[in-house]
């Protein structure tokens, strides 16, 4: 535990989202955790939901409604940004003290006091991933500029958008600091008995990722997954995949898929049953679920791809491949499968950075580190 002394000034947050933030499943648990590791701080002082209610959502479609779907997407999307971020400085105006709002992610304007965002991505990234845009930028470049360049700080967890924000939005650079993200999932507090030799060698591989989303099953790399994991069933006749996160057409031999999981307990069995974590994808922001596996002492074959080298070691705790090459991937997993004493050794090492950096302890350290040093002091 850090010593009171070493930490930065105190100052008073008050969290502000889209959705519920105690909601384990409300940006896979990014917003919760956050929020959770400022509390045990002491610097949160109110949480705030500036997420519609169901009657003013079916208000805000009619109000918006066009004959044209697309068109009707698109005004929707535009009067459900305005609505949160008014409701943001309505509920704001009611808070009795505060120094700054937190928003994680992009899905309002912050307002009612200096705000800082906490991102993973920006469109301009998203663009160049092939992926649609998400955020504000979806309601126009305005609208994302004016959310940037309006934080007095903005956090990333990787590295990339804040070379994005500098570079494509013109975001002044000293506004803007990569603090790395945490675990969103209730892990043990040691290894224990998941750090037993005979673990490792059940030669399971777990993939754990959202698939019910358009484009994702590519996106996330399953087709490479499948493709490689046959290579290397070759060799070892009883290897295991287990996918988590969505359906298969059908399960190939080896191969269990087992669907959407909403209880967080099953999904921490899961990663406490398996080998070896895969997480092969073609666009990958952050990589939470890497960080997840981590936590629960497993070694990661990833790919050389957005967030993922900033939390896998190549060679230390876990191996990276190059995006798209099934061959690399199939020789990652026979390694590792084959050699469950390596697997084990990165695993723990894997482990021991998420102990020391990669959780979301460490990340409030970083992030009011950073803001006192740019003048940011209590109110």
């Amino acid at each position: 535990m850090m010593d009171d002394r070493s930490r930065a000034p105190s100052i008073l947050i008050v969290g502000v989202s889209s959705g519920p933030s105690h909601d384990p499943h409300n940006n896979s648990g990014t917003v919760a955790a956050l929020f959770a590791a400022l509390e045990r701080r002491g610097d949160l002082i109110a949480r705030l939901d500036v997420s519609p209610s169901r009657l003013q959502r079916y208000r805000l479609a009619a109000a918006s409604y066009r004959p044209n779907r697309s068109e009707w997407k698109r005004g929707f999307r535009r009067t459900f940004y305005e609505a949160q971020s008014s409701k943001c400085g309505r509920l704001v105006g009611r808070v009795p003290q505060g120094d700054v709002l937190l928003s994680p992610f992009r899905q309002f304007q912050p307002r009612g006091l200096p705000y800082w965002l906490l991102l993973d991505t920006t469109d301009a990234i998203r663009r160049e991933g092939r992926e649609p845009p998400f955020g504000p930028d979806a309601l126009g470049r305005d609208a994302e500029l004016a959310l940037y360049l309006g934080a007095e700080h903005i956090f990333t967890m990787p590295e990339a958008p804040r070379t994005s924000l500098i570079a494509d939005y013109g975001v002044d650079e000293r506004r803007v600091t990569t603090v790395g993200a945490g675990v969103n999932i209730a892990y043990p507090s040691d290894l224990g008995e998941l750090a037993r030799p005979a673990r490792y060698a059940n030669r399971t591989i777990l993939f754990v990722a959202h698939l019910g989303v358009s484009g994702h099953h590519h996106n996330k790399g399953v087709p490479e997954l499948l493709e490689a994991f046959a290579i290397a069933r070759r060799s070892i006749p009883d290897a295991k995949l287990v996918v988590l996160g969505g359906r298969l057409d059908s399960d190939p031999p080896g191969v269990t898929s087992v669907g959407e999981v909403s209880d967080r307990e099953e999904v921490a069995r899961r990663y406490a049953e398996s080998a070896v974590f895969c997480l092969p994808s073609r666009f990958e922001p952050t990589g939470m679920s890497i960080m997840e596996a981590m936590a629960f002492g497993l070694p990661v074959i990833g790919t050389r791809v957005g967030g993922i080298p900033e939390a896998v070691v190549d060679g230390e705790t876990g191996l990276l491949v190059a995006v798209g090459d099934v061959g690399q991937l199939a020789n990652a997993m026979i390694r590792l499968l084959d050699s469950p004493g390596t697997a084990r050794e990165m695993g723990l090492r894997g482990r021991a950075r998420i102990d020391r950096e990669l959780n979301w302890d460490a990340v409030v350290e970083r992030m009011l580190s950073a803001a006192s040093h740019r003048g940011r002091t209590p109110g």
